[in-house]
């Protein structure tokens, strides 16, 4: 047989069946009728949905971290100035004058906002990841049953 070019052996061949080749496990193939096909289809779908989901949710709490980070080290910069300097906010395309202790405090009240948006964001990311390992774990019970033909009845409608 040839994969990319290159001639396989018939040892690696076998070792592929037998699975001892990371990520190559054999697949089986389950034939269903036409409702267990579309409740299968059901739950693939509720799991992709579900990991779509805790996927937003991870990048939301990095976005949010990485936004506490700027505004922590942002404060930090703005008190070492001594006092009386004079500071300014960016404003669209403009700049404004304004008290540093005003910047001090607007980004103190950032850093606060941020940290209950991460844990807020953190709880419910936990909640989809328990969902996508409840959606899983659907699946697996689903191709479970239906290995087992006595019990494919029962399969389709666990799946609604």
């Amino acid at each position: 047989e040839v994969l990319d070019g290159r001639r396989e052996g018939k040892g690696k061949e076998r070792e592929r069946e037998r699975g001892r080749f990371p990520g190559t496990a054999k697949m089986q193939t389950i034939n269903l009728s036409e409702e267990k096909r579309e409740a299968f289809e059901i739950l693939q779908t509720n799991y992709n949905q579900q990991r779509k989901a805790s996927a937003i949710l991870s990048k939301q709490v990095e976005l949010a971290e990485r936004e506490k980070k700027r505004a922590v080290l942002t404060l930090g910069e703005l008190e070492a100035l001594p006092e009386g300097t004079i500071t300014y906010k960016g404003v669209g395309k403009m700049f404004l004058q304004i008290p540093a202790t005003a910047l001090v405090a607007e980004y103190q009240e950032e850093g606060v906002t941020r940290n209950n948006q991460i844990e807020d964001l953190s709880a419910k990311r936990g909640g989809a990841q328990a969902a996508v390992g409840a959606a899983e774990q659907k699946i697996r019970e689903f191709l479970e049953k239906a290995q087992q033909p006595e019990a494919m009845e029962s399969v389709s409608e666990e799946a609604d």
